[in-house]
């Protein structure tokens, strides 16, 4: 494991904000749930690029995807094109539901098959998010029931790499509070591993998290490099809680820092 402790590496105007541009990848709920795609300078490239897709964190009650907008402006800063998804929320009065998932693996269906329209690399898309939409994007690797019956399941939802910022990779352990355990197992990335491969994996945890505890994703990572899985780096930043990489957190040290780990890694991948 590394061990970060925030020194500023990158300048605060390398991600100045631009417009996204939106587009509809599906109907649910009565309405369109968009992409918000954020391109390199100057517009869609002559030629693809790496793509990421990018889920906003909130418990799956809340969150806009708006949150994750600094990472996918940075990455487009790089070159890259990078999209913020919007997915349905759940009302816990209401109970457990897995429309959040089926909506994350109806956007990676549709990015994959519409990549040429997107201008990404096929075999370069990227899933990451930050809290629960890190979890989201670890699981479109994992082998799950839960699926719009509109999807074309032969298109796959496995990324060609993740970017996680303190996902939640046990949703058994201490979460009565959301679900059922039948269901809660159906959707937890720890106990669907077994079932499933990582493709290179970045993770950014703080240690003193204690909404996704750090504790479970040094399991994690240890069960993931114990069935196989050779590229799984967890990257741990020293005394920082959940949400340690927020732009306007602090100083803004953190974000710097997670934001140059996330390009390294895809510099270390090549894809940019």
């Amino acid at each position: 494991m590394l061990a970060f402790a925030g020194t500023a590496l990158l300048p605060m105007k390398s991600f100045a904000a631009s417009a996204p541009e939106r587009i509809a990848y599906k109907q649910a709920g009565g309405r369109s749930l968009n992409l918000e795609v954020f391109r390199p300078p100057g517009g869609k490239p002559s030629t693809p690029t790496a793509c990421a897709v990018l889920f906003h964190g909130g418990g799956f009650q809340r969150g806009k995807t708006s949150s994750v907008y600094p990472m996918a402006e940075a990455l487009a800063a790089q070159g890259m094109t990078a999209m913020s998804v919007e997915y349905r929320l759940i009302n816990r009065a209401q109970g457990a539901s897995p429309e959040p998932l089926i909506d994350a693996k109806s956007a990676m269906r549709w990015v994959r098959s519409h990549a040429a329209q997107l201008g990404c690399l096929p075999d370069r898309i990227a899933a990451g998010g930050r809290s629960a939409g890190g979890t989201l994007a670890l699981l479109m690797a994992m082998k799950t029931e839960f699926d719009d019956p509109a999807d074309d399941r032969s298109v796959t939802t496995e990324p060609n790499a993740l970017v996680l910022f303190n996902p939640g990779v046990n949703l058994v352990d201490g979460h009565d509070e959301d679900g059922p355990l039948d269901f809660r197992t159906k959707v937890s990335p720890m106990h669907l591993l077994d079932k499933s491969r990582l493709p290179p994996t970045l993770i950014m945890h703080g240690t003193a998290d204690k909404v996704s505890p750090y504790a479970e994703v040094v399991a994690f990572k240890k069960k993931a490099l114990d069935m196989g899985n050779p590229d799984v780096t967890l990257m741990s930043f020293e005394g920082r809680g959940h949400g340690f990489f927020r732009k306007n957190k602090g100083d803004g040290e953190d974000f710097e820092s997670s934001v140059k780990s996330m390009i390294d890694f895809f510099k270390r991948l090549r894809w940019i």
